[in-house]
């Protein structure tokens, strides 16, 4: 996919975050960028123009970035269920991160972030974005590693019935 094909929303009511990923998203050759201000017109906004990329500000008043990623997610009326999505936060525990994955975030962005490297994972994910996984108590991209996609070999060994590894 030609990534100048792309457009992208940004669901933020922080000039200087939109600034930041605006640029992020233009070095990764996405020229289409629109904004949400809030998370309360999100499926009105995402409807006006085809999105294949939306980043979030888990810092809006009163809005929950996790509950935002599962509107667009599982929403019958959502213009695009199978957007990429990545959730950025200001601070994060294991649990949040959990939440975030399990409401179908491909990433989790926790600030500050280099955008450079930032726009180098966008583009990865719109040339190779993950499969994508639609079931009744999940919608977002596919977790599980592919079979042969190791390129180790296993290091775990069997004693009895316990499992031992070997850490090199």
């Amino acid at each position: 996919m030609d990534p100048r094909v792309v457009a992208g929303m940004i669901v933020t009511d922080n000039d200087d975050f939109f600034g930041s990923m605006s640029a992020a998203l233009a070095e990764a050759g996405v020229d289409r960028v629109a904004r949400s201000n809030s998370d309360d017109n999100v499926l009105e906004e995402l409807g006006r123009e085809p999105v294949s990329i939306v980043i979030i500000d888990d810092q809006l008043p009163e809005c929950d970035g996790i509950a935002t990623t599962r509107t667009i997610r599982h929403e019958p009326a959502s213009p695009a269920p199978r957007a990429i999505i990545m959730l950025a936060l200001d601070r994060t525990s294991i649990q949040r991160t959990l939440d975030a994955v399990g409401a179908g975030a491909h990433e989790v962005l926790l600030k500050p972030f280099d955008e450079v490297s930032l726009a180098l994972r966008i583009k990865s994910l719109i040339l190779a974005p993950p499969h994508f996984i639609d079931v009744e108590t999940y919608v977002g991209p596919d977790r599980r590693q592919e079979s042969g996609s190791r390129t180790e070999p296993d290091r775990r060994e069997r004693s009895g019935d316990e499992e031992q590894r070997q850490f090199v």
